[in-house]
């Protein structure tokens, strides 16, 4: 199961347990506005 995943899922996936370990670190005021700045 774990050798199907396509490699752009596993990039997203560690995006994600980046970003919440960021918007752990960080207040939510300052995970809003990064998160902000990476959406424009």
């Amino acid at each position: 199961m774990r050798r199907r995943l396509r490699p752009e899922l596993r990039l997203r996936a560690r995006a994600l347990r980046h970003w919440r370990r960021m918007r752990f670190l960080n207040t939510p005021a300052e995970a809003d506005k990064i998160a902000a700045a990476a959406a424009s």
